[in-house]
């Protein structure tokens, strides 16, 4: 008589704790290819949020799951998976920053309306791109914790709990980095008398 054949539980659909769990204590070290699936996409989305050039984010995301990987054994569960992740991916974007000091944050693109035409001069825009050039440069010399605060509140527009859970921080401390953020490059700004 033949035996039963096992249930196939469709291991793409587990939750990442359960991934988790089954990579370190099962040894199914292949299933963290389904968390790299899962995350791949968001990782990407934080990368150009956070101006990070587009030819580097690939290679960031690798490093991030690397190292995420390799630490995975590390990881306790006192938030989520996602926030854990997260935290990863942005220290190496800012390693990234730190390695490539000319880098800047990018530009979006504008396109001139006729207003802005017919109304600044042509030393009007430079006094502004000096000004806009200037604030970037301010922004990029912010400490580390102050600047990932400010850029996914002021930039990316998100909340403070929602940037509390991904930084692994309490809400009330979110908001006090994002203040002295602001205070930071207030004082900057007053010093150059933009």
């Amino acid at each position: 008589m033949s035996q039963p054949m096992p249930v196939q539980i469709r291991t793409q659909h587990l939750s990442d704790d359960a991934l988790i769990s089954r990579i370190l204590h099962n040894q199914q070290s292949h299933l963290f290819s389904h968390l790299m699936d899962r995350y791949k996409g968001p990782l990407w989305g934080l990368g150009k949020q956070i101006n990070i050039p587009y030819v580097e984010i690939d290679d960031l995301i690798q490093v991030s799951f690397i190292k995420a990987y390799q630490k995975l054994h590390t990881f306790r569960g006192d938030s989520r998976f996602s926030s854990w992740l997260f935290r990863i991916f942005i220290n190496e974007c800012n390693m990234w920053r730190r390695k490539n000091r000319k880098f800047q944050l990018q530009e979006l693109p504008v396109q001139p309306t006729d207003d802005m035409i017919s109304h600044h001069t042509p030393e009007d825009v430079m006094v502004q791109n000096e000004q806009h050039h200037y604030l970037q440069d301010a922004i990029e010399d912010l400490p580390e914790k102050y600047r990932t605060v400010f850029v996914m509140r002021e930039l990316e527009g998100r909340k403070s709990k929602e940037v509390a859970k991904e930084l692994g921080l309490t809400d009330s401390n979110v908001k006090v980095r994002f203040l002295r953020s602001k205070l930071m490059l207030q004082d900057k700004l007053a010093t150059a008398h933009l």
